[in-house]
């Protein structure tokens, strides 16, 4: 739900008439770096203000009812279920994009796969959300998305209204179509499979409509994720938790994953896993320089088992809760080690013992990146 809210505001932030431009790319690299190492730290955030943050967007996207006619009845998307299932596969997504509006590309997504969301992001504000079976419920009164099977767990709740109109039906159930008030980004609102909601951002009903007869559903969906290394005879309970993936020359990889210590059931974006261990940045995006990767944090470097390692001196400071961390460059392919105390394992140690790196084509890449003992 977050990366949802956040991708209305930038729709609605590049709808308003900017000021002349003062563009300079050496900053915006360096804003986009500082970005992404604070990124661990904001997920950490508190879940109240996130959600504050979801209702506020979401309540400026209110419409009249009626507002929308569409001239085409909905129908049911080609290969979804009777039922949703309870948990995802974080390792390949459950449901693929088919048709897209014009000027858009599957390609061009940053996709987030966890055990109860699959989303995928563009740029431009269009983008697809799908949750596991019971994760969003919708009553007479509001519709709420949460972690139903923790207690512990923030749950956000959403008023009914903020769903839209209902505008048919969509798989034998009621679909719901809401205009975002700034940047002309719609949301269609529908429920896949019994249990199981998803969500359409995109400009045009129309569009939205056709996007969803197009989906993929199933394990055939789409392809599993590439990962450039693996972590090899760790702890019986490490579980890849959740996987963010880009495409580089025609390959989804792999770009960060988080490990848990057993099976944690949690949503992309609002908060951190309890159990999580390790948590890994690889691939093209980050480069292939640890010097500009960790830039002013506090390093040390050492050579482990034969490979150059910057290890963190203070890895609280780069990343909330690490204990260790370590930046490396093996056959050209860069990757970033952040553990936490409850791993048992060092990022040295993982380095030293447990990552076997694969190269760097592509095509000798796993789709399974953690071996258990």
């Amino acid at each position: 739900m977050l990366e949802h809210a956040i991708a209305e505001l930038f729709g609605q932030q590049a709808a308003e008439d900017p000021p002349p431009t003062r563009a300079s790319v050496t900053a915006a690299a360096r804003r986009g770096r500082s970005r992404r190492r604070r990124r661990q730290a904001a997920i950490a955030a508190s879940p109240a203000l996130a959600a504050g943050a979801v209702l506020a967007i979401a309540f400026g996207g209110i419409i009249p009812a009626g507002a929308l006619h569409p001239q085409t009845a909905p129908t049911k998307p080609a290969g979804s279920a009777s039922q949703a299932p309870r948990l995802f596969n974080p390792l390949r997504s459950y449901a693929s994009p088919g048709w897209l509006p014009a000027r858009q590309s599957a390609s061009h997504f940053v996709a987030q796969f966890s055990r109860l969301e699959d989303q995928y992001s563009g740029l431009t504000g269009v983008g697809l959300t799908f949750y596991a079976r019971g994760v969003c419920r919708l009553s007479s009164r509001s519709f709420a998305c949460g972690w139903p099977r923790d207690p512990a767990a923030p749950q956000l709740s959403l008023p009914r209204v903020d769903l839209g109109r209902p505008i048919g039906d969509l798989s034998g159930h009621a679909a719901y179509w809401r205009l975002s008030s700034g940047p002309g980004i719609g949301t269609l609102t529908w429920q896949y499979a019994t249990g199981g909601w998803a969500m359409v951002r995109v400009p045009d009903l129309r569009d939205a409509l056709r996007m969803v007869r197009s989906l993929r559903f199933g394990k055939a969906a789409g392809p599993s994720a590439a990962f450039a290394f693996q972590l090899t005879a760790v702890p019986a309970d490490w579980r890849v938790n959740s996987v963010t993936t880009q495409v580089d020359d025609g390959v989804r990889y792999a770009s960060s994953f988080s490990i848990s210590a057993g099976l944690v059931d949690t949503t992309l974006g609002l908060v951190t896993s309890p159990r999580q261990v390790v948590m890994v940045e690889t691939g093209p995006e980050y480069g292939s320089s640890c010097e500009s990767y960790f830039r002013h944090a506090a390093y040390r470097r050492q050579l482990v088992e034969g490979n150059e390692a910057f290890v963190l001196l203070r890895p609280q400071a780069w990343d909330s809760g690490a204990k260790s961390g370590l930046c490396t460059v093996v056959d050209g392919v860069l990757a970033s080690v952040i553990t936490d105390g409850r791993s048992g394992q060092s990022a040295t140690d993982l380095l030293a013992h447990h990552m076997r790196f694969l190269g760097p084509d592509p095509a000798n890449w796993t789709t399974r990146p953690v071996v258990r003992s």
